[in-house]
């Protein structure tokens, strides 16, 4: 009898650290819509399961109102969300340089004469009988920015997705071996540059939880064919209505040659950002 009391004594025990079991109505919401947001907040030994619009929940009287607190601002009608989406992009490119061609006499009758860059000859010595020297100085600034400002409309707990750009044509020239000789064939494809985003929001009160993706594809200056590609993949919580910073990057390169009589220096730099708003209506 004194076995089976300690027995009872530890059942009791344990079941009181686990908590009491409660089953919770769903009214607007699913299963698979409020778990995720709920999980999170169980203490150490309280479990939530759930299943035909019912949530399953053992938890002690403190986790279990905290719980039921956030529910209900979970389970309610779904309402219509908008969804703002800013990716920028902005270069900054910038040449220096300075060369000097030209002739310089140095006495007793020599000389050594620098060529003009573009000439495509190597240098020759000469005995002219007077200097002259030409300066040729660079400094080219540029700036290039591209924008894409998107929105969508969603159902809270829905998915939406939007895409909107350009394709652009590209040649393409074959060569291949044959056993009559070389065939060349010609053709084209196209690039899709393009900006967009995938979204998957979920209403939390006064603040939105959102799965999001977005992308950019821009042509990259300077090289043909090539196109500059920005790729995102994040979940964030944010209030309605406030502008938030979800990704940004940056690069810069710095590329110098020097010469006998001159040298150049350019560099490069590159901020990418992303921006996300989102309204309830």
């Amino acid at each position: 009898m004194r076995r089976l009391g300690w027995i009872l004594l530890v059942c009791l025990s344990l079941q009181s650290r686990a908590g009491e079991l409660e089953v919770i109505q769903l009214q607007n919401r699913s299963v698979s819509e409020v778990l995720p947001v709920l999980q999170p907040l169980l203490e150490p030994g309280a479990t939530l399961t759930g299943m035909n619009d019912q949530l399953i929940l053992r938890a002690s009287d403190r986790n279990r109102a905290e719980i039921k607190k956030v529910l209900a601002t979970l389970d309610q009608a779904s309402r219509q969300l908008v969804i703002y989406v800013r990716q920028s992009m902005t270069q900054d490119r910038q040449q220096r340089g300075i060369n000097a061609t030209g002739t310089v006499v140095l006495g007793n009758g020599a000389s050594i004469s620098q060529p003009v860059l573009d000439s495509g000859h190597g240098p020759r010595t000469v005995r002219p009988q007077t200097s002259s020297v030409d300066i040729n100085v660079q400094d080219r600034q540029r700036r290039s920015q591209d924008a894409a400002d998107q929105m969508v409309r969603v159902m809270d707990g829905g998915s939406a997705y939007i895409s909107a750009g350009v394709s652009v044509p590209i040649p393409m020239r074959s060569v291949y071996l044959s056993s009559t000789g070389a065939v060349i064939t010609e053709s084209t494809v196209y690039q899709d540059l393009a900006s967009g985003f995938y979204a998957t929001p979920r209403l939390m009160g006064e603040r939105v939880s959102i799965d999001i993706s977005p992308q950019q594809n821009s042509p990259q200056y300077g090289v043909y064919g090539t196109q500059a590609v920005q790729r995102l993949y994040t979940t964030v919580q944010t209030r309605l209505g406030e502008w938030v910073q979800i990704g940004g990057a940056g690069t810069s390169t710095n590329r110098q040659s020097r010469q006998l009589f001159g040298g150049n220096n350019q560099t490069s730099m590159t901020q990418r950002s992303v921006w996300l708003k989102v309204e309830a209506e």
